[in-house]
């Protein structure tokens, strides 16, 4: 059996520690997830068009994998394991997280 994580009512909002692009999302998700969010977070929504430029700027990179193409999370996935940049991922590509050089880890 798996223990549950107690997460405490004053935690949000997180100020994040390090440069940090959210991608992806549906419209509603991301409208709620910003004000629990504070610091140097970019938004890129899945209809917009990115340059893989800003992905060497980042820090970190989180992809709401369920709201976007096949093609804007693989693009991403390779860029970020180029540039060695950690990943969070969730949604319904079958990836939850990556570690510190891009790689996917499943759970």
């Amino acid at each position: 059996m798996e223990e549950e994580e107690i997460i405490e009512e004053n935690l949000f909002p997180y100020t994040v520690q390090r440069d940090t692009i959210i991608f992806g999302g549906h419209e509603s998700w991301v409208k709620a997830i910003k004000p629990m969010l504070q610091g140097n977070i970019r938004y890129v929504g899945k209809e917009l068009v990115f340059d893989t430029g800003m992905i060497r700027k980042a820090d970190v990179l989180w992809i709401q994998a369920n709201a976007m193409s096949h093609k804007m999370y693989y693009r991403i996935i390779d860029t970020a394991r180029m540039q060695k940049k950690t990943v969070l991922a969730s949604g319904e590509k079958g990836h939850s997280e990556s570690d510190e050089k891009g790689q996917s880890e499943s759970k």
